[in-house]
């Protein structure tokens, strides 16, 4: 299926999703699998459909720093993956910044967010940017970890994407190489941290089995829905 029919099919489940608050969607995948793409094509979809407002943030915009330790990134730390698991993006400050309030209205019945806690172009705690949202928004989240137990039953509509291990490394380290980042140093990244990391989460929340809808994104311009359940030993690259 290419993307815009696909595109077409999500977006018309949302909008038949109908509450008295902001729909929040979930986008969930590994490192580098093409979340916010995803996101960012879904979106440019909905808008032309809907008089709804659509906000988008990420869990990255809830980022926990860890600094340099005895000369390491952090995602070459010998306990990386499991700081990135448990602590890079913690769930309560998710909750509280920005899943919570848009489920119950304050005082004065107004639904609003706080989209970001962290930085990334300073790499430091960014101000708070609350913000109002509609009642009838449609909210776009995308992130790692986020069908986590703590997190999954706030979102309306999950979608999980999977892909092509092999590929799916390569394209981060394209991504590294264009940010100026050491294509070899983010390999060991991948492998110490973050693909470590996501099997822990793949066989602890087993996260395709929360999606309403699980899609190979290998391929940006033909995404393939999926149905067959997945098996952790998929995060090893060839």
């Amino acid at each position: 299926m290419e993307a815009e029919k696909l595109y077409d099919e999500i977006a018309s489940n949302i909008l038949n999703i109908d509450l008295e608050r902001p729909v929040i969607i979930g986008i969930n995948g590994i490192d580098a699998v093409g979340k916010s793409c995803f996101a960012e094509g879904l979106i440019e979809k909905l808008k032309p459909l809907t008089k709804r407002s659509v906000v988008q943030s990420s869990v990255d915009n809830f980022t926990v720093y860890r600094g340099i330790e005895e000369g390491l990134q952090p995602h070459l730390q010998p306990d990386a993956d499991k700081w990135y698991y448990e602590e890079a993006f913690p769930p309560h400050l998710v909750k509280s910044n920005f899943l919570i309030p848009l489920q119950k209205p304050d005082a004065a019945g107004r639904f609003s967010c706080n989209k970001a806690i962290f930085n990334w172009s300073t790499d430091s705690s960014a101000e708070g940017q609350w913000e109002v949202v509609k009642h009838d928004a449609i909210v776009v989240f995308d992130g790692v970890f986020i069908f986590r137990q703590e997190l999954s039953d706030y979102f309306d509509y999950k979608v999980f994407l999977d892909g092509d291990m092999d590929i799916i490394l390569e394209r981060g380290l394209e991504r590294a190489a264009e940010r100026g980042q050491d294509v070899e140093e983010m390999r060991r990244g991948f492998n110490n941290c973050y693909y470590k990391a996501q099997k822990y989460y793949y066989q602890k929340e087993r996260p395709w089995e929360k999606a309403d809808i699980w899609i190979d994104n290998t391929d940006f311009e033909n995404p393939v829905l999926k149905n067959k359940p997945l098996s952790p030993n998929s995060l090893e690259p060839k």
